[in-house]
């Protein structure tokens, strides 16, 4: 196997309960104003939607933080969020185009978060995205011993599962979509480009909750969130 590619993407964890379906995530201060991020979820026959919700005086700043095509079984967008102490930054990623958006907020003199900057379609992560770690890239989930061990873990024990005959496109690459849990663990989202079994797949399950707990405690933050994993046959 040549050429792992990880790409992360991560949400806080912090939580606490709130009414009308909304559920806190955490209390931020932005140049001494202070104000809550709460995350509220809808679901319908054809979409599964959580969006980050900011109270913003007369009005709430909402952002998508993931949105699933149920019937499809894949997610469209995921999005994350990072502040320090004078703005909130919104990335949104859109998983069929692998472009960003950013958006960046910060408070006017009477505490009103307004929207200072905007960038569409972006192919890298803004160099401003706060807090920074490793090439400016958000902080993420580590896998114990980093790329290296993770490449030896997958060919080990991804690879015997996975076979040439399961992919789908000729073209590219198979690649595992994994959600690591606040407390380390690895769970398979999806195998994009690939045809395999149920059976097959009940065995690439099993075999992944057995994989060594990603790190997540990173910074002082606690992390969350999904790793894409080429699998290159």
């Amino acid at each position: 196997m040549k050429n792992l590619i990880l790409t992360l993407l991560v949400t806080a964890s912090t939580s606490f309960g709130y009414a009308q379906n909304l559920e806190g995530r955490e209390e931020i201060n932005l140049s001494g104003f202070g104000y809550k991020i709460y995350t509220k979820q809808t679901k319908s026959a054809v979409e599964d939607k959580t969006v980050y919700a900011i109270p913003n005086q007369t009005d709430t700043i909402f952002h998508d933080a993931l949105i699933k095509d149920l019937k499809a079984d894949k997610e469209l967008y995921r999005g994350i969020y990072g502040k320090n102490g004078q703005e909130i930054h919104f990335l949104q990623f859109d998983l069929q185009s692998d472009k960003m958006n950013h958006k960046v907020y910060a408070p006017n003199k009477e505490g009103r978060l307004v929207l200072i900057k905007e960038s569409k379609n972006l192919d890298a992560y803004p160099k401003d995205f706060p807090p920074k770690f490793k090439n400016n890239k958000p902080i993420h989930p580590i896998y114990p011993g980093e790329s290296m061990a993770l490449y030896k873990w997958v060919e080990s024990n991804v690879y015997p599962i996975l076979a040439q005959k399961h992919k789908s496109d000729a073209k590219g690459n198979a690649v595992m979509v994994l959600d690591i849990a606040i407390d380390g663990s690895a769970k398979l989202s999806e195998v994009k480009n690939l045809k395999a079994s149920s059976e097959t797949l009940n065995k690439l399950r099993e075999k992944l909750s057995k994989m060594p707990k990603w790190e997540t405690k990173i910074q002082g933050y606690d992390v969350a969130g999904i790793v894409f994993i080429p699998v290159n046959f």
